[in-house]
């Protein structure tokens, strides 16, 4: 089989596969506590696959976040079903959690660890560093990540170089696949991303830091941003639903154009990043 059709091929299975998943319905918090109760203190197979199923596009979407990395996305998805059944079997029934937001861990986990024993290693050409270390020159450094996406604006660095805002993006993207499992997760501590993904025991600790931030993040945008700034900023950076979009995407959520979206992100970002520098977020207790 040459490489065209496997990649059609691929291309089929996936569609076929989005396909079937769409019919499966979503579920409230109270049937999904339900489940996982039949689950943990019964063993129920149904119920694993109920709830599975109800949650399959999720992992569609986190697994799309990793494509491009030598591995067939079906695989990832997969890997991350995986990691979907695991959290089931561990999530913690007297929290107020919400179950998918406890899962995501595990999906991304199952996901990353794939990757790393099947995928082929992201290398960036000499060119595209240098690129990149002009860039991280013009802006002083890549600056405060927010869900673990990188904010800067591709289309401020366009005079920069000879790329544009389109590719400047691809190219920041793909120093963000290369180093971001060794990044610190924050500028005043030494543990990565990395670290957190391969300590499967500590999840609850990891839980912990991400409420802590993000209850800092949420205050941070209501302190700053209007209504709209916010709602781009949390569709974009995936607070709420754990899934980013493309500013090609949010246009039509918010009835805006891709470059007026673009122009609202650029504005929140600069606000929250004004924000941090007047308040220590990561001192706060």
């Amino acid at each position: 089989m040459n490489t065209n059709t496997r990649t059609r091929s691929e291309k089929d299975a996936y569609f076929r596969y989005l396909d079937e998943i769409s019919k499966y319905p979503l579920l409230t918090k109270e049937q999904e506590y339900i489940l996982l109760r039949k689950i943990q203190q019964q063993g129920s197979r149904s119920a694993m696959e109920m709830l599975v199923n109800s949650n399959l596009r999720f992992v569609v979407n986190i697994a799309n976040l990793y494509k491009g990395q030598g591995v067939d996305v079906i695989e990832l998805i997969n890997e991350g079903n995986m990691g979907l059944m695991h959290a089931a079997k561990r999530f913690d029934l007297s929290t107020n959690l919400k179950f998918i937001s406890y899962a995501v861990w595990w999906v991304r986990q199952n996901i990353v660890r794939h990757i790393a024993e099947n995928g082929r290693i992201v290398r960036i050409s000499a060119e595209k560093e240098l690129v990149i270390r002009k860039f991280s020159k013009h802006g002083g450094t890549l600056r405060q990540n927010i869900g673990g996406t990188l904010s800067i604006d591709p289309k401020s660095l366009e005079g920069v170089s000879k790329y544009k805002a389109d590719s400047i993006e691809k190219i920041l993207m793909m120093a963000q696949r290369s180093s971001s499992l060794d990044a610190p997760l924050s500028t005043n501590q030494e543990l990565t991303l990395g670290d957190t993904l391969s300590d499967s025991e500590n999840k609850a600790d990891n839980l912990a830091a991400y409420s802590f931030v993000k209850k800092h993040m949420d205050k941070a945008m209501k302190d700053n941003l209007s209504e709209e700034e916010m709602r781009v900023i949390k569709l974009c950076f995936g607070f709420d639903r754990d899934i980013e979009y493309t500013l090609k995407d949010i246009g039509p959520m918010v009835g805006l154009s891709k470059e007026r979206v673009r122009q609202i992100k650029k504005a929140a970002l600069d606000k929250l990043r004004g924000d941090y520098r007047t308040h220590d977020l990561h001192g706060a207790a």
